[in-house]
C-alpha cells in the first residue's frame, strides 16, 4: 500500500499465525473475500478456516470486511482476457475494507526468501451505493487497531536500517526461520543471513 495510507501493520508470519488470524477474524464477524480471478460476477465471501487455506494457497490477498459496519459491498471489475470476460476485485470501491496481504516464499539466485505481509486499509473509499468517497467510521479504525494489537502481541521488532519502518516478527516464524535455511525478502534482502538471524533474535 501507499505512502499515504492511514494505518499499516506490516510482520512476518507462519501458516499457523494465518491460520489464527483467520479463525480470530471470523471469530469476531469479520469475513474475507480473495482476491482471485473470478468467471462470473459474484464475490466469494469466506468465513470458514477450511475454505480459507484453500484459496491461500491461490493467492496473498484478501479483503476483510465486517457486515455490521459495510457501508457498501465490495464490486468485480470486468477485464477481457484471451477473449473472455473475467472478473476481479476492485480495491478501492465498496467498504470498508482492510487489506491483508500474505508473505510468500520464492527462491532468487538458488536462495530461499520469505517476504513480509502486511494489514492495512487506505485513507477512503468509494461507495458502490453512490460513488461518493467516503471515510472508515470510529468503529472499523477500531477493529483494525485490534487486529494489529493481536499481531504485535509477543512478536520481534525487526526494524528496516534504510527507511525505519518496523516489522513484527511472530515468535512460530522466528523459530521456521532459526530451524530452516530461509533469508528474509525486502527490505532486508541484502543483509547476510547470519545478520538477519541476529536482528530477529
Amino acid at each position: 500500500m501507499a505512502e499515504t495510507d492511514v494505518a499499516e501493520t506490516e510482520f512476518y508470519m507462519n501458516a499457523d499465525d494465518e491460520d489464527e488470524l483467520a479463525s480470530y477474524i471470523f471469530g469476531s464477524g469479520g469475513h474475507l473475500v480473495a482476491d482471485l480471478e473470478y468467471d462470473a460476477p459474484s464475490i466469494r465471501v469466506v468465513d470458514d478456516l477450511r475454505v480459507f487455506r484453500e484459496l491461500r494457497a491461490r493467492t496473498r490477498l484478501f479483503f476483510m470486511t465486517y457486515s455490521d459496519l459495510l457501508e457498501s459491498p465490495l464490486q468485480l471489475r470486468r477485464i477481457t482476457k484471451q477473449g473472455r470476460e473475467a472478473y476481479y476485485v476492485s480495491q478501492q470501491t465498496g467498504g470498508p475494507c482492510i487489506e491483508w496481504l500474505c508473505g510468500a516464499r520464492y527462491t532468487r539466485d538458488g536462495r530461499s526468501f520469505i517476504s513480509a505481509g502486511f494489514i492495512g486499509y487506505r485513507p477512503a473509499y468509494y461507495s458502490s451505493q453512490d460513488g461518493k468517497l467516503r471515510k472508515p467510521p470510529s468503529q472499523f479504525t477500531t477493529r483494525y487497531r485490534n487486529l494489529a494489537k493481536m499481531i504485535r502481541t509477543d512478536a520481534t521488532r525487526l526494524v528496516a536500517p534504510s527507511s525505519g519502518r518496523v516489522y513484527f516478527v511472530s515468535p512460530r516464524f522466528r523459530a521456521e526461520f532459526a530451524a530452516q535455511d530461509l533469508c528474509l525478502g525486502p527490505p532486508f534482502e541484502h543483509l547476510q543471513n547470519l545478520l538477519a538471524r541476529a536482528l530477529i533474535h
